[in-house]
């Protein structure tokens, strides 16, 4: 498949995509996805490392109150970044 056809996705719902085969491969069309993540393994870092991008809109939204922390990408927004 070389494009994803967006118009299969059902109104309302957000698009999360695993792209560990062919990020850093082709340009993505960010404001189509939600959620994407990949394992960096494949094509930008060593065995591990994984990367995940949320849209800025979706971050604490319609989160539970019980949501673990490990869950919460909310906070890992607000972390300072480290390498």
């Amino acid at each position: 498949m070389h494009d994803f056809p967006f118009d299969v996705v059902p109104k309302g719902q957000e698009l999360v995509c695993d792209m560990s085969s062919n990020f850093c491969t082709t340009e993505i069309e960010w404001s189509k996805y939600g959620m994407v993540y990949a394992g960096a393994q494949k094509n930008v870092g060593p065995a591990g490392v994984c990367m995940g991008f949320v849209r800025k809109d979706l971050l604490g939204k319609d989160m539970r109150k019980d949501t673990p922390m490990l869950f919460d990408w909310n906070t890992f927004a607000k972390a300072p970044q480290t390498f």
